[in-house]
């Protein structure tokens, strides 16, 4: 065989390699992308089953406490007890309805919540209605600025990525949960919370009866998922790390 044949031959073997490996990264990839969406897709069995009147019991979780707050006297053996490791886990929280609200301080509709979702703890705390907010995806010393911004007194927690969310079929915030004394899921609010909807909420995790299929139904066209700063840490970071 001459050279110019054995080059030409090894150009060829050298391109179908090229073509091998770059079908196999773009193959790769799409996996990767797949095996992503499918792992973070938020669970929708929360709101189909409310959507039927049906209570669903409320996916479990072990948290970081950001803040343990200033619980009315009532509620705070219980919680004096939850926090007592440093996490709170649901199963902790059993025996009072519960309001669990996810949130981020780069979130500007939490904003618009937070002063109404305090004045109502003040108002239900004493009367054994728990809330709890979830921290999500943010730094920590910009959580607690957000805390002492709007003098939140009511325990938070801390979910650095979004596991929890997702579970709870959440996929922007805020959005509002609220759980029965038996630990199940009444009712969903989606987006800034009104008034009137934090009532009806509290009424439903207080009875066990679950709000109307109209108000738990998805409501995709009312989302609003905040594109979060780059500035932001998603977690890990601690509060002298450098922010994104």
């Amino acid at each position: 065989m001459s050279l110019d044949a054995r080059e030409g031959e090894a150009k060829q073997r050298r391109s179908l390699l090229v073509v091998i490996a770059t079908c196999l990264g773009s193959l790769a990839l799409v996996a990767l992308l797949t095996y992503g969406l499918i792992q973070k897709a938020p669970d929708t069995s929360i709101a189909e089953s409310l959507a039927r009147g049906e209570p669903t019991p409320a996916p479990s979780f072990d948290l970081e406490v950001l803040d343990q707050g200033s619980p009315p006297a009532q509620l705070r053996p219980r919680l004096e007890r939850a926090t007592g490791n440093g996490q709170i886990a649901l199963e902790e929280l059993r025996g009072v309805p519960t309001v669990v609200n996810f949130w981020a301080s780069w979130c500007t509709p939490c904003r618009q919540e937070a002063r109404l979702l305090q004045e109502t703890w003040e108002r239900v705390g004493k009367d054994g209605v728990l809330f709890l907010g979830i921290n999500m995806q943010d730094a920590r010393s910009d959580a607690r600025a957000f805390i002492d911004e709007f003098e939140i007194d009511y325990p938070s927690v801390r979910e650095p990525a979004r596991e929890t969310g997702v579970a709870y079929g959440a996929t922007g915030i805020p959005e509002t949960y609220f759980l029965t004394a038996d630990g199940r899921v009444a009712g969903r609010h989606v987006g800034p919370i009104e008034p009137d909807e934090l009532r009806a909420g509290i009424r439903a995790a207080r009875s066990g009866r679950v709000l109307g299929a109209q108000e738990n139904a998805p409501k995709p066209e009312l989302r609003l998922v905040p594109v979060k700063p780059k500035r932001e840490q998603p977690d890990g970071q601690d509060d002298e790390s450098p922010k994104r």
